[in-house]
C-alpha cells in the first residue's frame, strides 16, 4: 500500500490523484509528463490500452510515486537519464534491470528501465529508480558505478547494510545504495533511511 511507504509528506498529498493511474494508456502519459516514454511487449496492453488492469495500475502507481519522490527530494534532474521504462519485456532475463553506460561503453538501451513483467513489488521500483538516480548524477569521468562508491562512502552507508545476494562485486557499492533506497522507502529499513537522510542532507533539494 502507497500509504504504508516511507514519502515525503508533498508526495503523500498526492498519492490520491496518482491512484487515478488505472490503464496503460493513464500510465504512459502520466510517464511522458516527465519526458519518459513507456513500452510493453504484452499483447493485451498494447490491444486494448484503456483497459484497467489491477496489477498493472498498481505497478504503474508505484512508478508513479517512486519518480515524484526522486524528485522532490533530489529535484527535477535527479532521474534526467531515465528516458525509457519498459514493462513485460521479452527479452529481459532479470526481474528488473536499469541499463547505463559504463566507462567507455555506448550500450543501446542505455538509460532505460526494464521490468520482466508488470506486476512490480515496491522495493524493486525504488532500487531500480536509484540506479537511474546514480547514472543521473555521476559527474564527469564517473559512472553510476564510481558515482555510488563515492556517495556510499561520503553518506557513510552502515557497514551492516547488505546488498541482494548475488550481487556483482564490481557494482557492490551501487547495489548496496540502490538496496538502502529501496528496503529504505518501501519498507522502513532504519539503516536504508538513514542513508538516504544522510545523502539529502549533502546533496538534496533544499
Amino acid at each position: 500500500d502507497l500509504n504504508d511507504y516511507y514519502l515525503p509528506m508533498s508526495v503523500r498529498g498526492k498519492i490520491t490523484s496518482i491512484g487515478n493511474v488505472k490503464t496503460y494508456n493513464d500510465l504512459k502519459k502520466a510517464l511522458s509528463s516527465y519526458g519518459i516514454s513507456l513500452e510493453t511487449d504484452e499483447e493485451k496492453f498494447n490491444k486494448n490500452p484503456n483497459t484497467e488492469y489491477k496489477l498493472l495500475s498498481v505497478s504503474g502507481q508505484k512508478l508513479i510515486t517512486g519518480i515524484e519522490t526522486y524528485r522532490t527530494m533530489f529535484g527535477n534532474n535527479a532521474l534526467s537519464k531515465l528516458k525509457k521504462i519498459v514493462i513485460s519485456d521479452k527479452e529481459e532475463t532479470a526481474t528488473a534491470a536499469y541499463y547505463f553506460n559504463k566507462k567507455g561503453e555506448k550500450d543501446p538501451k542505455a538509460g532505460s528501465l526494464r521490468f520482466k513483467n508488470y506486476d512490480i513489488d515496491g522495493v524493486t521500483v525504488f532500487h531500480e529508480l536509484a540506479h537511474a538516480m546514480q547514472d543521473s548524477f555521476a559527474k564527469k569521468g564517473e559512472d553510476a558505478i564510481s558515482y555510488s562508491a563515492r556517495v556510499v562512502s561520503s553518506a557513510k552507508l552502515h557497514k551492516n547494510f547488505k546488498a541482494y545476494f548475488g550481487a556483482n562485486s564490481e557494482a557492490m557499492k551501487a547495489e548496496k545504495f540502490a538496496d538502502a533506497f529501496g528496503k529504505g522507502i518501501a519498507q522502513g529499513d532504519k539503516l536504508g533511511l538513514d542513508f538516504i537522510n544522510r545523502i539529502f542532507k549533502m546533496y538534496g533539494k533544499h
